[in-house]
């Protein structure tokens, strides 16, 4: 958990995934506790899905599956309320990242594509 990878490779040379696996692994933390505390629960995945895209693949298929558990799991209205709260948190913060990588119309190194030699 704490090797060589996550701590250095990831965090210093590669890319600053560190941070985002922070946040992963604190939603993971929480999980027992995800009925009693579904804000938290969001709001950490909410945080890891802007953090890099990996961190949002995995924060959004961690939401789905807190979505789906209290149907597959037949846990009750209580507990189907929690996930429809993680999810309403988590999905804020993977619409935000959606925004926030989009890039503008006009932005771009290949515009203007040129298709007749120059002469």
């Amino acid at each position: 958990m704490l090797g060589y990878f996550s701590v250095y490779e990831y965090g210093v040379i590669s890319r600053n995934y560190s941070i985002g696996i922070f946040f992963l692994f604190a939603a993971a933390a929480l999980l027992p506790r995800r009925h009693e505390r579904p804000w938290l629960l969001g709001l950490l995945l909410a945080l890891a899905a802007q953090t890099t895209a990996m961190a949002l693949i995995v924060a959004a298929a961690f939401a789905g599956t807190m979505f789906l558990e209290p149907w597959v799991s037949r846990g009750g209205r209580a507990s189907a309320t929690a996930a429809l709260k993680t999810l309403g948190i988590t999905g804020v913060g993977i619409v935000l990242a959606a925004i926030y990588v989009t890039p503008p119309a006009d932005t771009g190194y290949a515009d203007v594509w040129e298709l007749e030699p120059d002469r």
